[in-house]
């Protein structure tokens, strides 16, 4: 055997020695998921790439078309998001939202415009064992939101239209620990949503009628977000 091959075959065994401490290294340094008994943490949704911001998770989409074009709802009803581990890999999560406002005065041409929504959704989370700093997990989640829109103009009368959806599906994504106590992951959510809403009417003077919108119903991917998971 010559002495070249010699070199060959140690300098091989060498980088492979080198790289394999340095991996086992970077290894025992690298942030592990925190799964365990105990555990809790917020969720956030990561939108956007060019506009990058951090906001609530998506509950459940409202839509329901009053009598005129302005009114109805339209809307995501977006929630804060918590979860808390009550058992090792095990976690219980919880979607909370609610949004009020109004604008315009009902003495002018245009009217006053106002809206509620409010939603919830309870869930809970399996994660299968970690791959280094990724913690891949699955699970099921239920949904409930309502919201309502009044569109008054003195002259005219007042319109109201109230929504509610209904949502059940199971999930599946991943949590990655760039660092010790935060992770970045994706998920996606398939299920069966219903929508039902209904429009009231009362005209200046007259008496108040209702009546039931078309109602819908879904079946598929209802939901794929990147989120953000910070412990405390």
């Amino acid at each position: 055997m010559s002495r070249s091959f010699l070199k060959l075959i140690l300098s091989v065994f060498m980088v492979a020695a080198i790289t394999t401490a340095s991996f086992a290294q970077d290894e025992a340094n690298m942030a592990r998921p925190n799964t365990k008994a105990g555990s809790a943490a917020w969720m956030f949704e990561i939108a956007g790439l060019g506009a990058f911001g951090m906001g609530g998770l998506p509950i459940a989409y409202l839509n329901a078309q009053g009598n005129e074009s302005s009114t109805g709802i339209s809307t995501t009803v977006v929630g804060a998001g918590w979860k808390w581990y009550f058992a090792d890999d095990m976690a219980l999560r919880a979607l909370l939202g609610f949004n009020t406002n109004s604008s315009g005065n009902a003495d002018s041409t245009l009217g006053k415009q106002s809206t509620t929504n409010f939603g919830i959704a309870v869930g809970v989370e399996m994660h299968t064992h970690a791959v280094y700093s990724t913690s891949p997990y699955f699970g099921a989640q239920i949904s409930f939101a309502s919201g309502s829109s009044d569109h008054n103009i003195t002259a005219l009368g007042e319109d109201k239209t109230s929504a509610s959806a209904f949502g059940i599906g199971v999930l599946a994504g991943f949590d990655w620990y760039f660092t010790r106590g935060i992770a970045i992951g994706g998920e996606y959510m398939l299920g069966f949503s219903s929508t039902s809403s209904s429009t009231t009417t009362t005209p200046k003077g007259g008496s108040a009628t209702t009546h039931d919108n078309p109602s819908g119903t879904n079946i598929g991917i209802s939901s794929a977000n990147v989120h953000l998971v910070a412990h405390f």
